[in-house]
């Protein structure tokens, strides 16, 4: 059953404490996550058991049933944010969650445990609610209410009665209301597609992070707690989802302007009185099995390796990932996972060569795994897209050979499927039963806002093997969401060419 109940907030005021060194980090895996990070054992396993439950009371709140995620969340704990900065290029971020071909990840702040209200406990459900958003919905959501609605669940609890709590007030939240000078509404709502401050370590910026997030969070709790702002939402995200972004969407969708609605807020807030939802799951919650284990040093090693690949970009992530690669070398010897990192990063530098060679290591490692197949057809992609020389067409064969034996190896292995239709893009060539089938599979799968402008590659394949409502709802993000121009008009045009038939 589900309850409604005010809760009155008491401002308490965190303290800040130093960074302790890197330590040996633990693994703890899930059929939904995997986490690794400077944590013990023990930890890791509970860090998975309160995320598994969390996913469950998010699924019962959906009026869904939960089923395995396609590619288990990748998660990375660290203790401190410039272990955070130095891993992702974010300035001043307790947790960062993204995701890209490989799968949703996201790296969190464990500096002081994982108890019931810490800091971490409430990052990590956070970060999880971002990926709840961007791969169960259809709809891509503003910034604002992205942020926000993920700090208005993050505050959830868990009673040893088996009762939850979702909507708590939060109290770094609620502080930073009273102390920071609000962003003017007009501003906070046209934080559509990007945030309405820079990523530097700036006094100002961190104050301007602080209390973007607290209004947010402020803005998603009213809404959700107050009658008929709920189904006003509903129409804003519904306008915000056909159209390009018009001036006056939210006067349009709320009934009111901004401002208005700031008013609203203010008088919210000091109020002091928040709805909570109570939900019983009397008998318990049903978690996967989990498994856990202490890496070694060289393992540690390379998974800091592998979170900085992950998220960053370019030369100082080359330079950093291999540092970590090559401690891990030290620590532990040679591996086929090493290898085939450094190979994808090789590739992406276009060094052919150094590519071939590591994957070459690799594949005589572990000439099965669906990871290492996946990347030795990437290379044979990219040399086919990237060499100045006219390639033969034995290259593009040969990396869907790669992709077709990593999907037999992981059918789930979604990156593979992919990669094997855009290379039926890059030749141009006849489509197979399996490269509409996967592109059919990927549509469903990548629905996150980073996958809009690639994914015309799947709408081009489902529109050439005559699937035309499949590339529908593609085209349709990609006309309203794009950053480019060029990408929105050509949407457009698609969508009416579909609408023609």
């Amino acid at each position: 059953m589900l309850f409604i109940r005010y809760a009155i907030l008491t401002l308490v005021i965190w303290g800040l404490t130093g960074v302790n060194a890197l330590a040996a980090w633990s693994e703890a895996k899930s059929e939904n996550f995997i986490f690794v990070g400077d944590v013990s054992e023990n930890r890791a396993k509970a860090i998975i058991t309160e995320l598994e439950e969390y996913r469950l009371v998010l699924f019962k709140l959906m009026g869904v049933d939960p089923e395995p995620e396609v590619i288990p969340v990748k998660i990375y704990g660290v203790k401190s944010s410039k272990a955070i900065t130095d891993i992702t290029g974010n300035v001043g971020a307790a947790g960062v969650y993204t995701t890209n071909r490989e799968g949703p990840v996201f790296v969190l702040n464990v500096k002081g445990g994982f108890s019931q209200k810490s800091p971490a406990h409430q990052i990590a459900y956070h970060e999880y609610t971002h990926h709840i958003i961007s791969a169960y919905s259809n709809n891509v959501y503003p910034r604002w209410y992205n942020e926000g609605y993920a700090e208005y669940l993050s505050t959830f609890e868990v009673r040893q009665d088996g009762r939850v709590k979702l909507g708590l007030p939060s109290q770094n939240r609620a502080r930073a209301l009273g102390q920071i000078k609000w962003f003017p509404m007009d501003v906070l709502l046209k934080s559509i597609r990007s945030y309405p401050y820079k990523n530097n370590n700036k006094r100002t910026t961190s104050h301007a992070r602080a209390i973007f997030y607290a209004q947010s969070w402020l803005a998603v709790h009213y809404i959700s707690s107050t009658e008929g702002y709920p189904e006003k939402m509903r129409a804003y995200l519904k306008r915000l989802n056909e159209h390009d972004v018009p001036a006056d969407l939210f006067e349009q969708s709320f009934g009111m302007s901004p401002e208005a609605f700031g008013d609203l807020l203010k008088a919210y807030h000091k109020k002091n009185k928040y709805l909570y939802l109570t939900m019983n799951f009397n008998g318990g919650f049903s978690v996967p099995n989990i498994v856990s284990r202490k890496l070694t040093k060289g393992e540690s090693e390379f998974h800091r390796g592998e979170a900085v690949r992950r998220f960053r970009k370019g030369t100082m992530q080359q330079e950093l990932a291999e540092k970590y690669y090559a401690r891990a070398d030290e620590a532990d010897g040679p591996s086929a996972q090493i290898s085939a990192s450094r190979a994808q990063l090789a590739s992406e530098r276009k060094d052919h060569d150094r590519a071939i060679a590591e994957i070459t290591k690799a594949l005589a490692l572990a000439p099965d795994d669906s990871r290492i197949l996946h990347i030795a057809g990437l290379i044979q992609l990219n040399i086919y897209k990237f060499k100045e020389a006219p390639q033969t067409y034995s290259v593009i064969k040969e990396a869907r050979s790669y992709f077709k034996k990593a999907m037999r190896a992981n059918p789930k292995n979604m990156t593979a499927h992919f990669e094997y239709v855009s290379t039926y893009a890059a030749a141009n060539d006849e489509l197979s039963k399996q490269a509409i089938y996967s592109a059919q599979e990927c549509s469903y799968y990548f629905r996150d806002r980073n996958f809009i402008d690639s994914n015309l590659v799947l709408a081009d394949t489902l529109m050439k093997a005559g699937k035309l409502e499949s590339a529908r709802p593609l085209l349709e993000k990609a006309r309203v969401w794009s950053r480019s121009r060029q990408t929105r008009a050509y949407a457009k045009n698609a969508l009416k060419r579909i609408s023609q038939n």
